[in-house]
């Protein structure tokens, strides 16, 4: 019963150091990334005022990744937004007319993870740094980009949270003369990797 018991346990624990080194060899990898994001354009007060467009909010969108290396992710950007439009005249300071439209955003994303990334089979933070640009088409057609930094929290191995900030011009926006202008955004909402 000894030798058995004894040969038992030189098979389990040969057995368990085999399946580690397999671990080892072929890692469960992740390298596909959804974004689904709610992005809320902050602009202030005293640009409100003098905006062609009212609409500081409401984009919603979704965007793809593909992990090039540890620390570098690509992938592409599909969003919808409201447009509501309220032209103001110089003299009256009163609105002239006013309507609403949607617009719809597209374009590529980069990102750098200067937090190691979590391994496909755990949780934990990302920290990473986000470059975007594109087209946003309503009665125009503007180009966008946006600088941002951010943070992602994966609750289980597959599923997480992130918010982020950032800077840039993604928006159908006139402020004094100037169209388009960059201004703060806040993103946030949830990501899954597969």
């Amino acid at each position: 019963m000894k030798k058995a018991t004894m040969l038992l346990c030189i098979l389990l624990g040969a057995h368990m150091a085999m399946a580690q080194h397999a671990d080892v060899q072929n890692p469960v990898t992740r390298k596909n990334n959804i974004k689904v994001e709610y992005n809320y354009h902050l602009v202030g007060l005293s640009q409100q005022s003098d905006a062609f467009s009212k609409t500081v909010g409401n984009e919603i969108g979704i965007e793809y990744n593909r992990s090039l290396s540890q620390s570098f992710d690509v992938g592409a950007r599909l969003a919808v937004r409201d447009v509501t439009y309220a032209t103001l005249n110089p003299q009256t300071l009163r609105a002239d007319g006013s309507g609403s439209d949607r617009a719809f955003a597209f374009g590529v994303n980069a990102y750098y993870h200067f937090l190691p990334v979590p391994d496909a089979g755990r949780t934990g933070w990302n920290g990473y740094a986000a470059a975007r640009a594109g087209l946003g088409i309503a009665d125009k057609v503007r180009f966008e980009y946006s600088l941002g930094i951010g943070t992602e929290y994966f609750i289980t191995p597959m599923w997480g949270l992130f918010v982020e900030t950032g800077w840039g011009n993604p928006f159908f926006m006139r402020i004094g003369v100037a169209d388009n202008p960059a201004h703060l955004q806040l993103h946030g909402g949830v990501t899954v990797r597969f």
